[in-house]
């Protein structure tokens, strides 16, 4: 396995994203989501990670995430990666690998780019065409992070400390759902990466 050029410091912001195998398909069926944000939950608070955004889209997902004191993303990723591929096997009768390799890992320098990268992730499902609004895909934790249900458990309080709460994101949002344009230039670099 390639080793990782980045190394991984105790309280700062990274965002973690794969995707499945030759881009298929990792959440098949309804509850495969469920699954995999109960392993997400529980590996989190057992490897000291705390979950700040969640988005998890049909062949894809992808965490911001702070490391806390004593966290091991490292081990956190292992397991929830291995633990969702090991059962979903186990579901569908089949073996072998179903992530494209080891998940990727961007360390998040600044505010700017923290936020930028926020409304990223949420609109993700509406950029890939999958719903209208962030308030209509129920695999992110955007209705969290607005105050409209409690079903993911996560720290959105780190990011309502950094916009200044639920009103200011949910603006910022529809802001960036309008303009549709990043401005912070690594995080540009970034996400052309991710694309590849």
């Amino acid at each position: 396995m390639p080793v990782r050029n980045i190394e991984v410091h105790e309280g700062e912001f990274y965002h973690v994203y794969n995707r499945g195998a030759l881009k298929e398909t990792l959440f098949i069926e309804l509850r495969m989501y469920d699954l995999f944000l109960n392993y997400l939950q529980r590996f989190a608070k057992e490897c000291c990670i705390s979950v700040v955004v969640v988005c998890l889209m049909p062949n894809h997902f992808h965490l911001l995430v702070r490391v806390e004191k004593g966290g091991n993303l490292s081990s956190f990723m292992q397991r929830l990666c291995w633990c969702y591929s090991r059962r979903i096997n186990s579901i569908l009768h089949r073996t072998g690998t179903i992530f494209q390799g080891r998940y990727q890992l961007k360390h998040v320098p600044s505010t700017s780019y923290f936020k930028q990268l926020c409304g990223y992730l949420h609109l993700n499902p509406v950029k890939g065409s999958l719903v209208d609004s962030p308030l209509d895909w129920p695999f992110s934790n955007y209705l969290e992070c607005v105050g409209l249900r409690r079903r993911i458990v996560g720290r959105q309080d780190l990011l309502l400390e950094v916009f200044g709460g639920e009103e200011a994101y949910r603006t910022y949002v529809a802001d960036v759902m309008t303009n549709r344009r990043v401005k912070n230039r690594q995080l540009i670099a970034d996400l052309a990466s991710i694309d590849n």
